[in-house]
């Protein structure tokens, strides 16, 4: 999210600020899952879709937090003409399967909730990646390659199947998969 504070010309097309963000929010502080969408929108498109065009097409509630139904339906909105998506998500039966499961599907995209004590408060908050690839380490992990959304997940590793080992590891709790395949 930081990227895209830092990186103006991105985030701040159509003179957006911000706090355009939906709810109240900020881009720089609660836009992490708008923008690992923005990322899959401009990867499918191959074109620029900022984060206002996310928040402005995406968020049909205007709360600023997007559910699952509303980045679908937006996919759907955007993408339907052209391609066939396919969404689904796991939480409470999230495990090692689904991760291999999307990753042998082609063109399929994966955005990953991850919990930690993300600022050093002492609480434990929630923040979205794009996941590219894993592999497992000599503890039975998954460990995961990943588009990050911050300039903060420089440094950053996100694991599945254990317990971190450092501060700088994030456990993911879910995931929502995508597969978008051209009609």
């Amino acid at each position: 999210m930081q990227y895209y504070k830092n990186n103006k010309e991105y985030m701040f097309h159509h003179g957006a600020k911000d706090d355009a963000m939906n709810g109240g929010y900020l881009f720089s502080k609660a836009g992490c899952l708008m923008t690992a969408v923005a990322k899959v929108a401009s990867e499918k498109t191959g074109e620029d879709i900022p984060l206002v065009e996310i928040n402005k097409k995406f968020d049909k509630n205007l709360d600023g937090l997007l559910s699952f139904y509303e980045i679908q339906d937006g996919f759907n909105e955007l993408l339907g003409d052209d391609y066939n998506i396919k969404a689904d998500f796991w939480e409470d039966k999230l495990s090692k399967d689904k991760f291999i499961a999307a990753a042998n599907e082609e063109d399929t995209y994966v955005l990953a909730r991850a919990y930690g004590d993300y600022d050093g408060d002492g609480t434990k908050e929630h923040h979205w990646i794009v996941l590219e690839g894993f592999s497992t380490d000599d503890k039975g992990r998954m460990v995961f390659t990943y588009d990050g959304t911050s300039d903060n997940d420089v440094g950053r590793t996100y694991i599945y199947g254990g317990e971190p080992s450092s501060k700088k590891e994030f456990v993911i709790d879910k995931i929502e998969t995508f597969r978008i395949t051209r009609k």
